[in-house]
């Protein structure tokens, strides 16, 4: 997703309730990981509708070019972290969120799945 948090606004807007499962930011865990480090160069502070988050540019590199699916036909992609894909949902009116499949050292980065919805 070039813009996560405008997804996240629209699922807002069309549904009471969502699934997701997402790869997150993690800084530490990111730049633990020397395949996945030089993947995240560029970040930046911005807002959507009036909440403010960071978004770190996720470059697919040569992933573009292998025969499976990489996760996007785009050059890059944003990441949130973790606190920030929570918050926004919760700042859309879905604020009843249970979290599972959280996997820290997955190979392409952390992630889990949650289910959102509005109560």
């Amino acid at each position: 997703m070039a813009n996560p948090v405008e997804l996240i606004s629209l699922i807002a807007k069309a549904s009471d309730q969502v699934f997701i499962w997402t790869h997150y930011y993690d800084w530490a865990i990111i730049h633990g990981q020397p395949h996945l480090s030089p993947k995240f160069q560029a970040q930046v502070t911005t807002e959507h509708e009036g909440f403010k988050y960071t978004a770190y540019r996720q470059e697919y590199q040569v992933a573009l070019d292998y025969a499976g699916f990489c996760g996007g036909s785009s050059a890059f992609s944003h990441w949130l972290n973790r606190e920030d894909i929570l918050s926004c949902l919760k700042y859309f009116g879905l604020t009843e969120i249970q979290v599972n499949f959280e996997q820290l050292d997955h190979i392409n980065g952390p992630c889990f799945a949650l289910v959102a919805m509005r109560p």
